[in-house]
């Protein structure tokens, strides 16, 4: 949303990336309606200044706008991060040259959560795996009623790790809490930001929810690999090693057989 101030009529909005948030189905018309919005489905790294040149806003979803490109934009006064994250943007930049830069921090929320529990499902249901068995005939060929290529596992009275537990960690929390799962919860920074659904008192919220501290998490997660970036903070609270020691790996360390967890 832009910051609550005259909206300059005729104004230049330049759409860097339009395709990953738009690829069809949302309308831009109220964007357009501000001023003169050109909307750039895909700009490489060298197209940016041309195509930025004298507007006054920027939106960009993965486009990187380092500070030599912010200051060869003289005319910019606000970026649109069309995502949650910030990191696209030369935040201290945009200060020093008094640029208002500005994201969209839960439009993603169910989505994520949502995709959280499609994967999870995936393990324990095998869905795919079996809908391939049933297609090559084998249930067809089985002597039995009750035929499966690979064991299924019941979400019911497991255990989840959610680490981070801001919007998109309570809102999975909660998708948990439905199917029957109790919670591991852990924040890095050791503390949890209440939403509508949830409020924290102390150390435990709805429905017996604990938040665990730092030590106590590791503990309640299995084997698995880590291959995402995370915040140094994040890596140490799980026991990774720095990837950029010597011997440094993205292999974590093995801890008791959990019930399941996300990381």
């Amino acid at each position: 949303m832009i910051p609550d101030r005259a909206t300059p009529v005729g104004m230049k909005i330049v759409v860097l990336d339009g395709h990953t948030l738009n690829p069809g189905d949302l309308d831009w018309q109220p964007l357009t309606a501000l001023g003169d919005v050109p909307l750039h489905q895909r700009t490489t790294q060298a197209e940016i200044i041309s195509r930025a040149l004298g507007a006054e806003v920027i939106l960009t979803n993965q486009k990187p706008l380092d500070r030599t490109t912010l200051q060869r934009l003289p005319g910019l006064h606000y970026v649109v991060v069309l995502a949650t994250g910030l990191n696209v943007v030369d935040a201290k930049a945009a200060r020093d040259l008094n640029v208002i830069v500005t994201n969209v921090p839960s439009y993603g929320t169910h989505s994520v959560a949502q995709q959280v529990f499609a994967l999870l499902l995936e393990l324990t249901q095998r869905t795919g795996a079996h809908a391939a068995f049933v297609s090559a005939g084998k249930w067809n060929a089985c002597p039995d009623f009750c035929c499966s290529d690979h064991p299924l596992v019941e979400l019911d009275g497991l255990t989840l790790g959610v680490v981070g537990f801001g919007r998109i960690g309570q809102t999975t929390d909660t998708l948990a809490a439905a199917f029957g799962m109790s919670g591991s919860l852990h924040h890095p920074a050791g503390r949890c930001r209440p939403t509508p659904r949830r409020s924290w008192r102390g150390s435990r919220g709805p429905a017996g929810r604990k938040r665990r501290d730092q030590p106590a998490l590791p503990a309640h997660i299995g084997d698995h690999r880590l291959d995402q970036r995370v915040a140094p903070r994040t890596r140490e609270a799980l026991g990774f090693p720095d990837q950029h020691e010597p011997g440094g790996s993205s292999k974590r360390p093995t801890w008791p057989p959990p019930s399941t967890a996300i990381g």
